[in-house]
């Protein structure tokens, strides 16, 4: 079984505010992201953002986690989605909500990788290119436990080279993140 992560905690501080709900082509960029998970796959929002919160309720396969320390930590984040897994869980998919035009069809190229090799990491890329979202197998969720802090998930991907395989997006713009507002 594989259940999904989506790291909602960030502040936006280069955004200059929550850019979690800035609309993209009129829907909020999170619901952009939680729409590019299948159905069939249990995912786990940790936010702190209520109107983040609120978004999931469309979504009956996505559970809130509230990240009631109000930290803009990437891995408090990743050690609260880590920690809501039930042991039933064999990979976490990892989601940042700040990719606004990640597609469906690429979340199951990762899902299907995933299936046919369960010991790889596997990331989103286009090209040499890295990105999100990455899935992890169960393995790895001491290591992403244990991640000091301001520490995402390529950390865990840097110390484990061997292991990891790319799995091509379909357009180079699913990896794009929002990082500042677009003018």
């Amino acid at each position: 079984m594989i259940a999904a992560v989506f790291l909602a905690s960030g502040w936006g501080k280069r955004f200059g505010g929550n850019k979690l709900l800035w609309p993209v082509e009129g829907i909020p960029m999170t619901e952009r992201v939680f729409r590019a998970l299948p159905e069939e796959i249990p995912g786990f929002v940790v936010t702190g953002n209520s109107d983040v919160a609120a978004l999931t309720h469309k979504y009956p396969h996505l559970t809130v986690l509230e990240n009631r320390g109000g930290r803009d930590d990437v891995s408090v984040t990743i050690q609260m989605g880590v920690e809501a897994l039930c042991p039933e869980v064999e990979g976490a998919l990892f989601f940042v909500c700040d990719q606004p035009w990640l597609r469906r069809e690429s979340v199951c190229c990762l899902v299907e990788a995933f299936q046919k090799d369960p010991t790889k990491i596997y990331v989103l890329s286009h090209g040499d290119r890295m990105g999100n979202p990455c899935l992890f197998p169960r393995d790895f969720f001491p290591e992403l436990c244990a991640l000091p802090p301001d520490t995402g998930g390529k950390a865990v991907i840097a110390r484990h080279p061997e292991r990891v395989c790319l799995v091509s997006a379909t357009d180079v713009r699913e990896l794009e993140d929002l990082d500042y507002k677009p003018q």
